[in-house]
């Protein structure tokens, strides 16, 4: 492990004391332990049509964001089906001091990541792909605040591109394939030299590659299942870490090159839908996402000078539930509602600023219309909670983080051929 006890001043510049040695020293060490909280939450609204249903997909069919949430449901032999459609994600999240001396707000703008959706079944086999967000988080605070030397702003987002193939045995169907997901991380925050501060931002991207699969049955004319496996994906990520500090330590961190390697979790999910009558549609999913993946993180940077570091953030797996109803209007129509529940995977003692993580309890409510016989528009809103809960990282600020999120979004769905 390399330290930073030796550290001197360039020639010329004026030696910083020791007590700020200390702190510099006690700011690298806490950036490179915050990319272990930077994995933020899986995205479950992936279309406009399941997400106003509460985000229940597993057991759901003659829908184009089967791609996604269960590709085998698509093996019905029914010809093309296409989906696009876009997510607006507005966070707001509050940290507050246990002692009430002080709080604040996160700023973070509103995050659009777009889905696209491609399937052709003919007889028993289909072929398709999907391209979307799977995971990403975005919480950036202001400028000048209290946690400024944890972190200003961090940021995850993975696009995952996801090929399939599959085929129908009678009532049964499966689906199976590769992904490629894309990584951008980024962290930003300020460096703590008692009576100065310095400035360093880390931005690195990688790709890796996983494979899914999936099963759905069709029961019965009013009742299906389907579960879904999508495998963790191992992450390398490279990139560049740029630094401002003052001359005394600008030896000890320049601008250089730094790597280091996510994985991101396991996602299965096993779904019900059931059609109590025609115009009736009640769906559930229970979802497990293999969180404990993050169990050590290791960064590296290219000069020597400038330590590397391991960290462990003792996340945990977590389950969600997600319920879900549809409702047919007439002969073009439907109103979808849902609730939503999922458990932060982050506990309290690795709890901080740039993952201020939370249970999250949701409701959601849609609708689609029917536009002609194979083009329908969909469009969504959700109120997510997010559940207040104190810090007990020894580590980060003694603060309680809490808020809310809004999401809304709109899609089209074709479908031709068959």
């Amino acid at each position: 492990m390399k330290t930073l006890v030796d550290l001197h001043p360039e020639r010329g510049a004026p030696a910083p004391s020791r007590r700020a040695v200390v702190a510099f020293t006690l700011s690298l060490s806490l950036l490179l332990a915050n990319v272990a909280h930077a994995g933020g939450s899986a995205i479950g609204e992936q279309s406009a049509s399941a997400a106003g249903q509460g985000g229940t997909g597993a057991a759901r069919a003659n829908d184009p964001s089967a791609a996604w949430y269960n590709p085998a449901a698509l093996a019905d032999g029914e010809g093309w089906r296409t989906g696009v459609g876009i997510l607006a994600i507005s966070p707001s999240i509050e940290a507050r001091a246990t002692d009430g001396s002080w709080s604040s707000r996160t700023q973070s703008p509103v995050k659009t990541p777009p889905h696209v959706y491609l399937s052709f079944g003919r007889r028993d086999v289909l072929a398709g792909l999907s391209v979307n967000v799977p995971f990403g988080s975005s919480v950036m605070w202001p400028e000048e605040w209290q946690g400024r030397y944890e972190s200003v702003d961090s940021m995850l987002q993975v696009v995952r591109v996801a090929p399939f193939a599959g085929y129908r045995m009678g009532r049964v169907r499966v689906a199976a394939g590769p992904h490629v997901d894309i990584a951008t991380l980024s962290l930003h925050r300020k460096l703590d030299m008692v009576d100065t501060q310095g400035d360093v931002r880390l931005d690195l991207a990688g790709s890796g590659i996983g494979a899914h699969g999936a099963i759905y049955v069709d029961a019965s004319d009013a009742l299906a299942f389907g579960f879904v496996a999508k495998s963790r994906t191992e992450l390398p990520l490279r990139g560049n870490a740029d630094f401002e500090a003052p001359d005394a330590f600008s030896g000890k961190a320049p601008d250089q090159r730094a790597s280091t390697e996510i994985t991101v979790p396991d996602l299965f999910t096993a779904g019900v839908a059931w059609h109590p009558s025609s115009r009736w549609t009640l769906g559930g999913d229970i979802g497990l996402t293999t969180w404990s993946v993050w169990d050590e993180i290791r960064v590296d940077f290219a000069d020597d000078e400038t330590p590397d570091n391991v960290t462990r953030p003792a996340w945990q797996n977590t389950v969600s539930v997600r319920l879900g109803a549809e409702r047919q209007i007439g002969s073009r129509a439907v109103l979808r509602g849902g609730l939503v529940y999922d458990p932060t995977p982050a506990p309290a003692s690795t709890l901080a600023p740039n993952a201020p993580d939370a249970d999250r309890t949701g409701v959601t409510a849609g609708v689609g219309l029917r536009v002609r016989d194979d083009l329908s528009v969909d469009a969504f809103y959700e109120y997510l909670h997010l559940a207040a809960r104190r810090s007990a990282n020894p580590d980060s600020l003694d603060a309680t983080y809490g808020g809310r999120a809004h999401f809304a979004g709109a899609g089209m769905r074709w479908r031709f051929g068959g």
